[in-house]
């Protein structure tokens, strides 16, 4: 790997949504230019919000299709490196986005049920959930299997059913990305997949973040308004987690002491436009507390064991073969490489290299002059 020098190269960060946010600070905190690379049809707020970090527009780059066009971004990323000023920070390959989530999301989420446990001696920690958009946040389960036993839940959106069904399609929960495995997902280590609908993560949408929707949860159901104040700040997908949490409860048949954690992965804020965009198709007439009854019933009181599978070694094995066209056939890993990554041993090395990356880390601040 060349060296980056932040007074000469540009940082380029490919993203379907969520890191957006994280490679461009990065770039800024390294006093360098960063460049943003995600699908054009986002929602406007995330370009909004990058608009405010770069001085020249062109740093942003509009790639074809929607959250599932993963391939898109690629291949403007290979056109990138042709430049050797360009250092792509590539996340759905980068093992460092792995080891981040393992040893420091997976140690805090360690911290809160440690807290619960204090609290509540008798409780375990049956399972982890999360969306895969990298897979890096995936890596927190891995983390909390090796603690606690936890099984690990990985979930896509039902539009684009990779994991499930081999599928394909479009889909609009903004930080997923389909189509493909991500290299750093350690497949052979998780237990479950499921799937959610966009039109469910739209839906609740509309009940979390409108005065109707917030209303019928307190005063219909009953739900404290501590919490419906909470809800309002979810987006896409953090609702698709929340599905996915209740589902895994319900495949697993758990019970009161058995403890399901995940994380809200991104804001309300990112998608204004889209909650407008959706009134305005579904519900020109008025959004009604019919409406929000109803969406509710269907999505979150009505959530079940539908597109869900526990995997075995078969199931297990058919999701990491399909990582072969991309990151074999498509991105020239060599199959060496690819296939190293079945085995636990070489998860369990990377885990344990965090301090030698830790102190690598330490010597780039002090070369730059940052400081943390």
């Amino acid at each position: 790997m060349r060296k980056f020098d932040p007074t000469v190269h540009r940082a380029v960060w490919p993203s379907t949504g969520n890191y957006a946010r994280g490679g461009v600070a990065i770039s800024r905190l390294m006093q360098s230019r960063g460049v943003a690379v995600l699908p054009e049809n986002m929602s406007k707020e995330r370009f909004d919000w990058l608009d405010e970090w770069v001085t020249d527009p062109a740093d942003i780059i509009r790639t074809p299709g929607s959250e599932s066009n993963v391939k898109e971004i690629y291949d403007a990323c290979h056109e990138l490196a042709k430049d050797p000023t360009n250092f792509i920070l590539n996340q759905f390959n980068e093992f460092a986005n792995h080891v981040g989530h393992y040893a420091v999301t997976g140690r805090a989420l360690g911290h809160v049920f440690e807290a619960m446990l204090r609290d509540e001696p008798s409780l375990e920690l049956a399972a982890v959930v999360s969306a895969s958009g990298s897979a890096g946040t995936l890596a927190m389960g891995d983390r909390l299997k090796d603690d606690y036993g936890a099984k690990i839940v990985a979930v896509e959106a039902l539009e684009c059913p990779t994991m499930l069904y081999n599928g394909y399609g479009e889909h609009n929960i903004q930080g997923i990305g389909d189509k493909h495995i991500p290299l750093i997902h350690n497949v052979m280590n998780t237990d479950i997949v499921t799937a959610v609908s966009d039109e469910a993560t739209d839906g609740l949408n509309l009940v979390f973040t409108t005065d109707v929707g917030k209303a019928y949860l307190r005063d219909s159901l009953g739900v404290d308004p501590a919490i419906v104040d909470q809800l309002k700040h979810f987006g896409f997908s953090s609702i698709c987690n929340t599905i996915a949490a209740i589902k895994t409860v319900k495949q697993l048949g758990l019970g009161p002491d058995q403890v399901v954690m995940s994380v809200a992965t991104d804001g309300s804020e990112m998608y204004g436009s889209e909650k407008a965009d959706h009134l305005a198709s579904r519900y020109s007439e008025g959004f009604r507390e019919a409406d929000a009854a109803a969406i509710v019933s269907r999505f979150l009181l009505g959530a079940g064991t539908d597109h869900i599978e526990e995997l075995d070694t078969v199931g297990r094995e058919r999701i990491f073969n399909l990582g072969y066209f991309t990151w074999v056939e498509q991105q020239g890993v060599s199959l060496a490489d690819f296939d190293a990554r079945r085995d636990q041993g070489f998860w369990g090395t990377l885990h344990g290299m965090t301090p030698a990356w830790d102190a690598m880390i330490d010597e780039f601040n002090a070369e730059t002059g940052v400081r943390v």
